[in-house]
């Protein structure tokens, strides 16, 4: 669980006071496509570097109450990788389980190749052994990036700024409907009083 920062509610949420839950998913999902495919290890002659993302399952949500906010998530991934030396390259890919905030201990397993060489038995050695700290190393700042998207301060006014132009569009929206319903009032009135005249009329004349 993440440190509850400041955070803002949907313009109907005054004062981001009530429970709403917010979908972070494509930030999240954005976000960690980023990290993992920055990762390149290098060792023994042979380079390794995360090259695509197969998949990724799993969701993000931010729940806003009392002006705070808790971040949850969980992912699963699967990545692909290309493994190179000076005299042949290699691919294949990986699984990487329970990305989670409430701690590092996620698992990188299913390390499988397409290409059967030494340089492919290196790489696998490499992902085994390195690829989960060099992923620790990034995603130890990764709860703290998403929850800055919520706690952003431009964001912050940003909302707020919405929050009160909403406020003004409805108390305007109120006032013009009050003359609306003033005006039909006096109309209402002056037909009642020119019926009147006319009964008062039609009364004199009989």
């Amino acid at each position: 669980m993440v440190d509850r920062k400041q955070a803002a509610g949907s313009v109907w949420n005054v004062n981001s006071w009530h429970w709403e839950q917010k979908n972070y998913t494509p930030q999240a999902k954005k976000l960690l496509e980023e990290i993992i495919l920055s990762i390149s290890i290098e060792q023994d002659g042979v380079k390794v570097q995360n090259s695509k993302i197969k998949s990724i399952n799993g969701d993000a949500e931010i729940n806003v109450r009392k002006g705070k906010q808790i971040l949850c998530y969980e992912f699963n991934v699967e990545v692909d990788f290309k493994a190179e030396n000076d005299e042949e390259d290699a691919d294949g890919y990986f699984k990487i389980h329970d990305i989670n905030p409430d701690d590092l201990d996620f698992e990188v397993d299913h390390v499988t190749l397409n290409t059967k060489n030494k340089c492919g038995d290196i790489a696998k050695r490499i992902i085994q052994k390195q690829m989960k700290e060099e992923l620790k190393k990034l995603l130890k700042d990764f709860t703290k990036q998403l929850a800055e998207y919520e706690s952003n301060p431009e964001k912050l006014k940003q909302d707020e700024q919405k929050r009160l132009q909403n406020q003004e569009a409805t108390q305007k929206a109120r006032e013009e409907k009050g003359k609306e319903k003033e005006q039909i009032f006096y109309e209402q009135k002056a037909k009642e009083q020119e019926l009147k005249e006319k009964f008062s009329q039609w009364s004199e004349q009989k």
